[in-house]
């Protein structure tokens, strides 16, 4: 009578075999805590990093040597990969529109946007890899963003997100 059932267990496990410490909490850290469980999770740190280095709010001496070659390029790029890859980005926001606009058409007009999406999706997926790649060496591996990777990108990510502009404007 609107009662959901219960786990059998409310208190969280940790998966983590001799790992666990003596109050059942684990000792290391990279672990994913999930409602009832914790499981230790094995990922490069590289792997999970998103965030990105503010260099437009920093001193010149307190960023990385790779960033401080190429300042002016490693901001502008990843000022496009955010419009690339954030939800509220300028392509998120275009995708949500003309997602909606698909839906709510005929099977044929949403058969359509399936299968150009996907294609939208890979390529969005490999250039965000680059741009990731590029902003990442230039803060941890002191390799500066070069003006002509900063200008292929970013030309590279425009016109991407204004193709998906264009799909989502269209009647």
């Amino acid at each position: 009578m609107g009662v959901s059932p219960r786990p059998a267990s409310t208190t969280p496990q940790v998966e983590l075999g001799d790992r666990a410490g003596l109050d059942g909490h684990a000792v290391r850290a990279g672990l994913a805590v999930h409602p009832y469980r914790v499981t230790a999770r094995r990922e490069r740190v590289e792997d999970r990093r998103e965030g990105r280095v503010i260099a437009e709010w920093m001193q010149e001496q307190s960023l990385p040597q790779g960033i401080r070659k190429g300042r002016e390029d490693f901001t502008e790029l990843a000022r496009t990969f955010k419009q690339l890859n954030a939800p509220k980005g300028r392509l998120g926001r275009a995708s949500l529109v003309w997602s909606n606009r698909s839906i709510t058409s005929n099977d044929k007009v949403y058969a359509s946007y399936l299968k150009r999406i996907a294609q939208i999706t890979e390529e969005r997926n490999e250039l965000a890899g680059k741009i990731k790649t590029a902003l990442n060496n230039a803060a941890f591996h002191n390799q500066a963003v070069g003006e002509f990777t900063e200008i292929d990108l970013n030309i590279r990510a425009k016109l991407l997100i204004d193709q998906v502009e264009d799909l989502a404007g269209r009647d």
